[in-house]
C-alpha cells in the first residue's frame, strides 16, 4: 500500500469530492445566480453604470404629449421648474451648476484661442520665411493652413475655414477632380457637336447630333446638380472654392457663389459681366 502524504495541493482523502458525486448536490443558490462578478476596477464599473442609467431614455408626460428623454434631462428639467417656481434651494443649485459649466467652457475657449493663436503665428512665420528665402513651402503643408484659422479677438471665438485633416484635404481634392472630369466631358461633347460630322461610338454605330446634344444637356445637368450639393464648400471654405485651376472654367454663377447679393463685389461683377447673379 502506497503512502499518501498530506500537504499543499494534497488535502486529506476524507475531505475530497467522491468520484461521480457533485460537490454541491443542492445546486447553486438562487441568490448567487445573478450576482455581478467582483472586479478590481469597481469604481470605474460603478461610474459606467451611473452614466448608463443617467442617459437611459424614459417616457415623460409634457402637456398631454409623451416625450422620451434621458433621465439626466428629466432631473434637470425638474430642477429648473422648481427654481422657476421660486424654490430657493433649487435656484441656488441651478445657478451654481450653471456657473461651473460656464466657467469650464470659458477656460476651454480661452485655451483653444491661445493654442490657435500660437499655431497661426508659428506657421505664418514659417511660410513667410520660406517665401522670403525663396525656399519651397513645407511638404506636406500644415493642416489647417494658418490662413484658414480665423481669430475673433472681441468674442474669443476660433473658426477654421479650410481643411483640418488629411481626410478633409482628400475630400476637397476629390471634389475638384470630379468637377474637372465633368468639365472635360462637357468640353468634349461641345467640340464633337460643333464638328458637324457624324462620329461613331466604340461599336461603330453612328452618333447623331441630337444624341450628342442630349448627352451635353445631361452632363451639364449633372454638373449643376453636383454643384448644388457642394455649395456649402464655398460658404465654409471660401478660400478654397473654387480653386484657381477651375475658376475660369466654371460657369460664372458658380465662380462667385460665395458672394452675397447686395454686396459691393457682387454688384461690381454683375455690372462688368452684364449678368444677373444669384446665390441660388
Amino acid at each position: 500500500m502506497s503512502h499518501y502524504e498530506v500537504g499543499y495541493g494534497k488535502p486529506p482523502k476524507s475531505t475530497q469530492f467522491k468520484k461521480g458525486r457533485s460537490g454541491n448536490p443542492k445546486g447553486r443558490p438562487k441568490s448567487a445566480r445573478n450576482k455581478p462578478k467582483v472586479s478590481s476596477v469597481g469604481p470605474v464599473q460603478l461610474e459606467n453604470i451611473i452614466l448608463e442609467e443617467a442617459y437611459k431614455a424614459v417616457p415623460v408626460q409634457d402637456g398631454g404629449r409623451t416625450l422620451t428623454l434621458p433621465v439626466a434631462q428629466v432631473v434637470t428639467r425638474s430642477l429648473a421648474m422648481k427654481a422657476a417656481a421660486g424654490d430657493y434651494r433649487s435656484q441656488k443649485l441651478l445657478t451654481d451648476l450653471l456657473h461651473q459649466i460656464e466657467e469650464r467652457h470659458r477656460h476651454q475657449q480661452e485655451a483653444l484661442f491661445q493654442e490657435a493663436a500660437e499655431y497661426k503665428r508659428h506657421w505664418t512665420g514659417v511660410l513667410h520665411d520660406c517665401e522670403k528665402a525663396n525656399l519651397p513651402a513645407p511638404d506636406p503643408m500644415p493642416l489647417p493652413h494658418p490662413d484658414d484659422v480665423e481669430l475673433d479677438i472681441k468674442t474669443g471665438e476660433v473658426n477654421f475655414r479650410g481643411p483640418m485633416t488629411p481626410e478633409d484635404q482628400e475630400t476637397l481634392d476629390g471634389t475638384v477632380r470630379h468637377v474637372e472630369h465633368m468639365l472635360n466631358e462637357i468640353v468634349h461633347l461641345k467640340e464633337e457637336l460643333a464638328k458637324g460630322h457624324q462620329p461613331t461610338d466604340e461599336n461603330g454605330t453612328v452618333i447623331e447630333p441630337e444624341t450628342w446634344a442630349k448627352w451635353l444637356a445631361d452632363e451639364e445637368a449633372r454638373l449643376h446638380s453636383f454643384m448644388n450639393q457642394i455649395q456649402g464648400v464655398a460658404e465654409v471654405w471660401p478660400r478654397h472654392w473654387p480653386p484657381d485651376r477651375l475658376r475660369s472654367r466654371l460657369p460664372l454663377e458658380w465662380r462667385f457663389k460665395n458672394l452675397k447679393p447686395g454686396s459691393s463685389s457682387f454688384k461690381q461683377i454683375a455690372q462688368v459681366t452684364g449678368t444677373t447673379l444669384s446665390d441660388q
